[in-house]
C-alpha cells in the first residue's frame, strides 16, 4: 500500500471500498479495491480470493485488468 497515494474514495459496499489512487512509482492512476475478508463467511472469503486470482490472470477486453494484488492482516 505504501506505493499508492489515495486521491479519493469512488465506491463503498458491505465488504469494502474502491479508491482512486496514484502509483508513486509511475504516476499512473488506478482503482484500488479493498475487501474486508474478516467480515465474510469462509465460503465467501474463498470466492473473493479466487476472484482476485482469476482477475489477475484473465486478459479479456470485457474484464477489468488486475494490476497488482496483496493481502494484509
Amino acid at each position: 500500500m505504501e506505493h499508492y497515494a489515495v486521491i479519493r474514495q469512488v465506491g463503498k459496499g458491505s465488504f469494502g471500498t474502491a479508491d482512486l489512487v496514484e502509483d508513486r512509482r509511475d504516476k499512473k492512476r488506478y482503482i484500488l479495491k479493498k475487501t474486508r475478508l474478516a467480515r465474510q463467511q469462509e465460503l465467501q472469503r474463498e470466492a473473493t480470493i479466487q476472484e482476485m486470482y482469476i482477475q489477475k490472470e484473465c486478459g479479456h477486453r470485457n474484464i477489468v485488468q488486475c494490476h497488482e494484488s496483496w493481502m494484509e492482516k
